[in-house]
């Protein structure tokens, strides 16, 4: 993402407020109720990898949304 498309740290930290609170408020029924649809859902899919390489597949996924929003 360039550097004037990059949201502020103030709009940045009120995004990741909504979203403690939204899950904060959830029950541990809708909690699975999330989990399940998450995993049910067929545009998703989950990897199992090591830990020790999710920071290099992070920079893989970050370089491609850059590349897709710069096209």
């Amino acid at each position: 993402m360039s550097e004037a498309r990059k949201p502020t740290k103030y709009v940045v930290d009120h995004r990741y407020d909504n979203v403690i609170k939204y899950y904060d408020s959830l029950t541990d029924e809708e909690w699975a109720a999330e989990d399940e649809a998450a995993f049910n859902d067929p545009n998703n899919v989950v990897v199992v990898i090591p830990r020790e390489l999710l920071p290099a597949v992070h920079k893989l996924l970050v370089e491609r949304a850059d590349n897709e929003s710069s096209d």
